[in-house]
């Protein structure tokens, strides 16, 4: 395979900042090879499996995103398609970066943490999972600030944006009235009026993100690697 200079250098400058990690590869990889033994707590070595500009994606960020529930994963989903979520995610981080997005306020940030914190038994669980993913606390906080963040952004350019008119609603309405029905009943567009103003506002500003994001994969320097486990 032939890689283009461009992405041979943006290649060697995500090594350099993965070069412990890099060095410890180098280590175990000796050690097994030798039949040496394992220094004590180590654990499978990262790996990069897509770069998004200069930001690495590693196998690490694939399972903390699978185990721990930080992006929504539906039942069947290969990594390749969970690594592609990552890469939007990367995308959308990379752009509130750019416009300055602030930081959370402390309670919004701990009410998050202690959301995903919920899901498991205990703090002993809970720790074991980070340990599993190769995620500290500080990479979990940071990673639920920029979740906010990115909602925060996305909230403010586009949920105005994604508002029908009054005559867009009826209409949308009008064209699916059998969705709006209860026990064979179709409820009148009074009654459905609320109801049909949320869905056509969710598919609109759902349209408008992906053509957002389209455009950002378009601009961006994405580089996609074999994500075998």
């Amino acid at each position: 395979m032939r890689l283009h200079l461009h992405t041979v250098s943006r290649l060697a400058r995500v090594v350099a900042c993965l070069f412990p990690v890099l060095v410890l590869a180098t280590a175990l990889s000796l050690a097994a090879a030798l039949s040496l033994p394992m220094p004590v707590g180590a654990q499978v070595v990262d790996r990069l499996v897509a770069i998004v500009g200069e930001q690495a994606i590693t196998l690490s960020d694939v399972r903390a995103a699978r185990a721990l529930g930080l992006i929504e994963v539906t039942a069947g989903m290969t990594d390749e398609a969970l690594i592609d979520k990552l890469v939007e995610r990367e995308l959308m981080r990379a752009e509130i970066e750019r416009f300055g997005m602030p930081q959370p306020p402390a309670d919004a940030l701990d009410t998050r943490v202690r959301l995903v914190r919920a899901r498991f038994a205990s703090g002993e669980a809970w720790t074991t999972a980070l340990e599993s993913c190769g995620l500290s606390e500080s990479r979990f906080r940071a990673w639920m600030a920029d979740d906010w963040r990115i909602e925060q952004y996305l909230q403010q350019r586009f949920d105005a944006a994604a508002q029908p008119t009054d005559e867009e609603v009826q209409q949308y309405y009008q064209s699916r009235e059998r969705e709006f029905m209860t026990d064979g009943r179709a409820h009148p567009f009074d009654e459905a009026r609320d109801e049909a103003r949320r869905r056509l506002t969710d598919i609109r500003r759902r349209t408008l993100v992906e053509d957002w994001l389209t455009g950002l994969r378009r601009r961006a320097d994405i580089t996609l690697l074999p994500a075998h486990r």
